[in-house]
């Protein structure tokens, strides 16, 4: 029994070190801001704020750029209530294959409350990898109105917690 004991401790402890592996501390970097912003800005030193974005900034992840492109109402959920397209684009700069998927994205109302999409339609955003040079553009509808207060969160890396949300404001 302590053998077996012995074998999974060090198993895990090959996990551990593996799921490392390739972690980058450069953390995302604001790549452009929308189009009304006619001023160069200075390179920021400091941390930048990931928590107010306006739709139509792109962030950098190591090379993979995200963005939400368009924010506009989208057709009546299942149960009849509003919902919010949100059309975001992943662009990979990168050398290397980048993947991408929708449960990656959230909508948080002002009650701080996250759900995920609420429809999928032909313009959907699928899950997949992104060769390097590609880039990809889709939609989601998140059961939210465009009269409330919204952010839409994106989740960049799952094992990074709540200091690697990035948030896009969408609604009023």
């Amino acid at each position: 029994m302590k053998k077996y004991l012995m074998l999974l401790l060090a198993a895990l402890l090959v996990l551990s070190v593996g799921a490392l592996v390739g972690c980058d501390d450069s953390g995302p970097t604001v790549v452009e801001t929308p189009p009304e912003t006619t001023e160069v800005e200075e390179i920021i030193e400091e941390e930048p704020d990931f928590t107010n974005l306006p739709v139509g900034t792109v962030v950098d992840l190591d090379g993979l750029q995200v963005a939400v492109t368009e924010v506009k109402a989208g057709p009546e959920s299942w149960g009849g209530n509003p919902t919010t397209e949100v059309v975001v684009t992943f662009t990979n700069e990168s050398d290397t294959t980048s993947s991408f998927n929708p449960w990656d994205w959230q909508v948080e109302n002002t009650s701080g409350v996250r759900s995920n999409d609420a429809l999928t339609d032909a313009d959907s955003l699928n899950s997949g990898d992104l060769a390097p040079g590609g880039s990809v553009t889709g939609s989601m509808f998140f059961e939210v109105s465009l009269d409330e207060a919204a952010s839409v969160v994106f989740t960049p890396d799952f094992w990074g917690g709540d200091d690697s949300l990035i948030f896009w404001t969408v609604g009023e």
